[in-house]
C-alpha cells in the first residue's frame, strides 16, 4: 500500500526525493498562459447580457430625461436656468460657503383633502399621483402601441368632464390646496405620462373659458411638446357631436384646415352682398379663423362701401382682417377676363389643407354652416378610407340646386334611395349625400390642390386657343352663372372629378337647410350681360337671356361702345327655390335624425352626369376616357395619331395638351 505523500513532509530524510526527476525548463517562474487559462463565457451569459442592454436602453428612450429627475423642487421656480439668481433666490452663496434660501419649505398639506372654503391655495410640494398608476394599468389589456389611435380627452373642471370622456384618473395630491403653478405642472406631468402610454393622435379639451385655465394652459404646451393637435372645444360637448364620428387621422388634421372665403360683389347693387355678409357673421366657427376676399367691380354701389367701413371679420375678434380688392377697368369684361379674376384671386398656400370657398351673392347661409363643412371636409378628404377611394373628390357643395347648370335649366331632382339606391350613400341612418359631376357657384368648397390644378388647366386652355385661333367652344353652362364654371365643367369631365352635395335638404321632415339661394335682387355677370337690350326689355322677356345672339362675344374689345350703357345691371330670372335656413348653430338635429353621421366610404362608381338630356354611359371611368379623348383632339391640340398615355403630374394639368396644336373643331 501506499502512504500518501503528506505523511512524510515532517522528515526530510524519510520523504520521497524527486531529485531523479528532469530539471525544469526554466530555472525562473514564468506565469501560465493566459490565453490557455482564460475560458470562453458560455453563450447564455453573452445572450442574458444583451438582452439586459437593451431593456436598459429601452428604459431610457421610452421615458423623456425631465421625469427622470424626481420632483422635489416646488414647481413655480424660474424656467430659465441660465439667469443668475437674484438675492434671496435658491443657489445663492453665504459668505461663509453655505447655502441661502429666502423661500420657506412648502406648507404641510392639511389632513383632508375637501375644497377650502377660504380659497388658500397655498400647497406646492412634491407631485404624486396615487390614482394614475392603477389606471393606466387597469387600460393595458387594450395593447396600446407606439402608434395606435387613440384619442385623448382631458378635463379638470367637473362640468367639463360630465361632456368628455376621461381614460386614465391623473389627479394629483392634494389637489384642492395646491397652488395654480402645482397644478399646471402636474398636468404636464401627467400626460406627459398618459402619452408615453397611449401615444395619442389628438387632445380634446374644452376652452380655458369653460375649464381650468392651468389645465388647458398645460394641456396645449403638451400638446404641442408631443406633436400633436390640441382641440379646444369653446362650447358643450355636445354641440360638437360628429366629432365622435371621425377617425384619429381625420382629426390629426383639424388646426390645419385653412378655409379661404371668395365673395364677388355685383355691379350697382349692395342687398345681395350685405345679406350674405350677415349670415357669415352670424355663423358659429368655434375659435376658427377664416380668410374672406370680397371682389368689387368698378362701379360699387354706395351703400355697399358704407356698410364695408363698418363690417368686421372675423366675427368675435379682436382683430379686423379681411381683403378688398375693387375692379380699375371700366365697363365690361370679357368671359376670360372674368374668370381669370375669379381664378387669380386665391392661391393655396398650402395645397393640402387650404381650400377655397365660393360664395355668390344670392346665397344665404345656416348659423351651423361651418359645422357641416369642416365636418365633411375631414371625413371625406383625411380620414383614412377617404385618401383612397376619394382622390377624385373636387369638392364639397353646401347647396342642393333645384335644376342642372346647364343652358335650358333643366329641373334636377335628388336621387332617393328608394329611387336611385347606386346614388346616394350610406344607409337609412347616415346623413343622405350623392356624388355629382357638376360644378356650383353659389356655395361650393374647392379643395385647394384640385384649385391649384384648375389654375393650372386655365393657363393652357387659353393659351391654346390663342395659339390655334379656336373659337371659345361653348359649354353647356347658363349664362347666369359665372364664366369660370365653363372651365371647371370642362376639367371636371376630363379628370373624372366630382362633387359632393347634400340631398338632405329634400327630406321633407329635415329642417337642416344649409344655404337657400335667393331669387330677388339678382344680377347676371358682368361678362354676361347685354348690351343690345335695355334693362326693361329684358325684364319683360328675360327667356332671351340665354339666348346666343343676345351674348356679348367674349372675344370682343371692352373698351369699344359706351360705358354707361354696359355697366346697366341686368335683372333676370335665376329660378331657384328657396328653402327655410336652419336656425341652430349646430347641427344636433342633423345628427338626431340621422345618428350615424356621414357616411364611412363614398363609392365613386355610380356618379351622376352634370346633365340627365346628354346621352352618356353611366359608368364614369367610361365617359371620362371617351371625353379625353374627344377634348385632347379638339381643343388640346392633339390629333388621332398623338393619343398615346401622358404622365399626369400632381397639380398640373399639362397632359391634356399638346405642344404641336393642331387645328381643330371646338366641342
Amino acid at each position: 500500500m501506499t502512504l500518501p505523500r503528506w505523511g512524510y513532509l515532517g522528515d526530510e530524510e524519510l520523504g520521497k526525493k524527486f531529485d531523479d526527476h528532469g530539471p525544469r525548463t526554466s530555472a525562473h517562474f514564468k506565469p501560465r498562459s493566459t490565453t490557455s487559462s482564460w475560458k470562453m463565457p458560455r453563450r447564455r451569459r453573452v445572450l442574458l447580457t444583451l438582452i439586459g442592454i437593451c431593456i436598459v436602453y429601452i428604459l431610457f428612450k421610452a421615458v423623456p430625461p425631465s421625469e427622470l429627475t424626481p420632483a422635489t423642487k416646488p414647481f413655480d421656480a424660474p424656467l430659465n436656468n441660465n439667469d443668475p439668481p437674484g438675492p434671496g433666490e435658491p443657489g445663492q452663496r453665504a459668505e461663509n460657503g453655505g447655502s441661502v434660501s429666502s423661500e420657506p419649505p412648502p406648507k404641510a398639506p392639511p389632513a383632508t383633502d375637501e375644497i377650502p372654503t377660504n380659497d388658500s391655495y397655498e400647497y406646492n410640494g412634491p407631485i404624486k399621483f396615487p390614482f394614475l398608476t392603477q389606471s393606466l394599468h387597469s387600460n393595458q389589456a387594450l395593447h396600446y402601441s407606439w402608434y395606435n389611435n387613440a384619442v385623448l380627452f382631458a378635463a379638470a373642471n367637473l362640468q367639463a368632464l360630465s361632456y368628455l370622456l376621461p381614460l386614465a384618473y391623473a389627479r394629483p395630491d392634494h389637489a384642492s390646496t395646491s397652488t395654480d403653478a402645482r397644478m399646471e405642472s402636474s398636468v404636464i406631468t401627467g400626460l406627459s405620462r398618459i402619452a408615453n402610454t397611449f401615444r395619442p393622435k389628438v387632445v380634446i379639451t374644452h376652452s380655458h373659458d369653460i375649464d381650468e385655465t392651468f389645465h388647458w394652459t398645460a394641456a396645449k404646451a403638451t400638446a404641442g411638446r408631443i406633436g400633436v393637435p390640441h382641440i379646444s372645444l369653446p362650447a358643450r360637448g355636445g354641440d360638437f357631436i360628429w366629432l365622435s364620428k371621425l377617425d384619429s387621422h381625420s382629426l390629426g388634421a383639424w388646426d390645419k384646415v385653412d378655409v379661404q372665403i371668395l365673395v364677388q360683389a355685383p355691379p350697382a347693387s349692395s342687398g345681395s352682398l350685405t345679406r350674405l355678409l350677415r349670415s357669415l357673421q352670424r355663423a358659429d366657427y368655434f375659435g376658427d379663423t377664416l380668410g374672406l376676399t370680397i371682389e368689387l367691380p368698378h362701379n360699387v354701389d354706395p351703400p355697399l362701401l358704407e356698410y364695408l367701413k363698418s363690417f368686421h371679420w372675423p366675427p368675435r375678434s379682436v382683430h379686423n382682417h379681411f381683403t378688398l380688392r375693387r375692379r380699375i377697368q371700366h365697363g365690361n369684361i370679357t368671359s376670360e377676363e372674368a374668370t381669370l379674376r375669379t381664378v387669380d384671386s386665391l392661391y393655396p398656400k398650402n395645397p393640402a389643407y387650404s381650400h377655397v370657398l365660393i360664395l355668390s351673392p344670392q346665397t344665404e347661409l345656416a348659423p351651423s354652416y361651418y359645422h357641416y363643412l369642416k365636418y365633411a371636409i375631414l371625413q371625406h378628404k383625411y380620414s383614412r378610407s377617404a385618401k383612397e377611394s376619394l382622390h377624385r373628390l373636387l369638392g364639397i357643395s353646401l347647396e342642393l340646386p333645384s335644376s342642372t347648370p346647364t343652358i335650358d335649366s333643366e329641373p334636377f331632382t335628388p336621387p332617393t334611395r328608394s329611387g336611385s339606391p347606386v346614388a346616394i350613400q350610406g344607409t337609412d341612418k347616415h346623413i343622405p349625400v350623392f356624388l355629382w359631376q357638376a360644378p356650383n357657384s353659389n356655395a361650393a368648397l374647392y379643395f385647394g390642390d384640385k384649385w391649384i390644378e384648375f389654375q393650372s388647366f386655365l393657363s393652357s386652355r387659353l393659351s391654346s386657343a390663342r395659339r390655334a385661333g379656336l373659337k371659345m367652344h361653348t359649354n353647356p353652362v347658363s349664362k347666369k352663372f359665372p364664366s369660370w364654371m365653363e372651365y371647371m365643367l370642362e376639367l371636371t369631365r376630363c379628370r373624372g372629378y366630382y362633387l359632393l352635395y347634400p340631398s338632405f335638404p329634400a327630406v321633407k321632415s329635415s329642417h337642416a337647410v344649409l344655404s337657400t339661394i335667393h331669387n330677388e335682387l339678382y344680377r347676371l355677370p358682368e361678362e354676361h350681360t347685354l348690351i343690345s337690350q335695355s334693362p326693361e326689355l329684358i325684364s319683360e322677356n328675360p327667356q332671351n337671356s340665354n339666348s346666343q345672339q343676345h351674348i356679348a362675344d367674349p372675344n370682343r374689345s371692352s373698351s369699344s361702345g359706351s360705358s354707361s350703357s354696359l355697366d346697366i345691371p341686368q335683372e333676370v330670372e335665376l329660378g331657384s327655390v328657396e328653402l327655410p335656413l336652419a336656425e341652430s348653430s349646430t347641427i344636433s338635429s342633423l345628427l338626431q335624425q340621422f345618428p350615424a353621421g356621414l357616411p364611412d366610404e363614398l363609392s365613386p362608381k355610380h356618379v351622376l352626369p352634370y346633365s340627365q338630356k346628354y346621352p352618356t354611359s353611366p359608368d364614369l371611368v367610361e365617359r371620362t376616357q371617351a371625353y379625353l379623348k374627344e377634348f385632347r383632339e379638339k381643343v388640346g391640340g392633339c390629333g388621332a395619331q398623338v393619343q398615346q398615355q401622358v404622365a399626369v403630374e400632381d397639380l398640373k394639368a399639362d397632359d391634356l395638351f399638346c405642344s404641336e396644336v393642331e387645328e381643330g373643331v371646338a366641342l
